[in-house]
């Protein structure tokens, strides 16, 4: 991870369906402070009509504390390829359209973990999301 500016930390998708299963699918361990501004998904496979919706969190895990929820993206029925859901700090002041929502950026420290984590699974037995965190160095914005 560079610390020019904002980064993307992005995760190549494992394997297909990534969304059919819960838990944890992106683990970022932080070697010195840094702000994290939001997190999201592209679709790098369409997703079917779906009778329970995929709904990803991200989750702050401090070095010394307990794992704390930040923000959660609800990804709709027929998702496309290529389409792109954000929560982030960057969407305030952007009227988001739902499901992308504004997120509060928060510090995290050295040693403390983001988690990209897929708390409810869908339903249709298709698609498959690249998620993504989005970082910058802390003090830098």
């Amino acid at each position: 991870m560079s610390y020019s500016g904002i980064e993307r930390i992005a995760q190549d998708a494992i394997s297909a369906n990534q969304g059919e299963t819960t838990g944890d699918k992106m683990i970022v361990g932080f070697k010195r402070p840094a702000t994290i501004l939001g997190f999201g998904l592209i679709v790098a496979a369409a997703y079917g009509a779906e009778t329970t919706n995929m709904v990803v969190a991200l989750d702050h895990d401090p070095a010394s504390g307990a794992r704390v929820e930040k923000a959660t993206i609800t990804i709709p029925d027929n998702a496309p390829l290529g389409a792109v859901y954000e929560a982030s700090e960057l969407q305030r002041g952007r009227s988001p359209v739902s499901p992308n929502a504004v997120m509060d950026a928060f510090d995290v420290a050295e040693g403390d973990l983001v988690i990209v984590e897929v708390t409810t699974a869908n339903s249709a037995g298709a698609g498959e999301p690249l998620f993504y965190v989005l970082v910058a160095p802390k003090g830098s914005l």
